[in-house]
């Protein structure tokens, strides 16, 4: 086995943690990788830690016990986590943005892998100690912000469908009324969950919540629970929300006298006046 020196050593467990978030390492996995000494390593990691939290990259959290170790979660300052959502409520307040019927281009926005990924830490910050078994959303928009969230939590991703495939095997599906007050379908592969898991909802957009209760109706199907819902932009609803306990990142304002306008949340103005 090759001796690495101890900046190799950092290198290569620094990728190792930010690339598995959430996913705990062991000293003795380390240890038999490097070949060093579990106090030099825990050394290692303890200058990572530091270096991770000065930097705002997010912690390296120590686990103790029999399946202890050590695992990256992502986190930011909260003037830090304000300040990246309002970069993006500005970008969608550029005028330019507005279509035909008061309507906002955003397709830009949920593909781009940086703000994904920097609003999905945030996201994911939140739901840290949720406990959630799975991430669960709607197709197609909001799959690359529910995957990232995923990531960071180290949990698989559920996609339910609007029509059931065939090579998805046999499959429990629903009926829902959208928020545009249309009758939908909402399918997901039996074996894809179990009875007694957490789910976290997690989507793009909410409105009057129709799609949001579709996926808590599906998941009582199952008999799986909800860890939680949330939503990187939301919009004032027309009437009362399908759905409560959900949060999201940005919120939308239309009015027929003025343009659409996005914002941050009021959680997180109210967070940020507290610091």
């Amino acid at each position: 086995m090759s001796k690495f020196k101890r900046a190799q050593r950092i290198a290569i467990i620094s990728r190792m943690l930010v690339e598995n978030p959430s996913s705990v390492f062991t000293l003795s996995s380390f240890s038999k990788k490097f070949g060093a000494a579990k106090s030099t390593l825990s050394e290692d990691v303890a200058l990572i830690a530091d270096a991770f939290e000065k930097e705002g990259i997010g912690r390296v959290i120590t686990k103790q016990g029999v399946l202890g170790g050590v695992y990256y979660c992502p986190h930011f300052s909260v003037d830090r986590a304000y300040e990246e959502v309002n970069n993006v409520s500005r970008m969608l307040n550029d005028p330019r943005r507005i279509l035909p019927g008061g309507f906002l281009y955003w397709s830009d926005i949920l593909s781009t892998p940086n703000i994904v990924n920097t609003l999905a830490s945030i996201i994911a910050m939140e739901y840290l100690n949720s406990e959630a078994d799975f991430v669960l959303t709607m197709e197609t928009k909001g799959i690359p912000f529910a995957f990232a969230v995923a990531h960071l939590l180290g949990v698989p991703l559920l996609v339910a469908r609007r029509t059931s495939k065939v090579y998805e095997g046999s499959s429990v599906s629903i009926n829902y009324f959208s928020g545009k007050g249309s009758l939908e379908a909402m399918s997901l592969p039996k074996r894809a969950a179990k009875a007694g898991e957490k789910a976290l909802i997690i989507d793009d957009f909410i409105s009057d919540g129709g799609t949001a209760l579709g996926m808590c109706t599906l998941m009582k199907e199952f008999n799986v629970h909800i860890a939680g819902m949330a939503f990187m932009l939301s919009e004032e609803p027309r009437k009362a929300r399908h759905v409560s306990g959900d949060i999201s990142l940005m919120t939308l304002s239309r009015s027929s006298e003025a343009p659409p306008y996005v914002q941050p949340a009021q959680w997180l103005k109210e967070r940020r006046s507290k610091e």
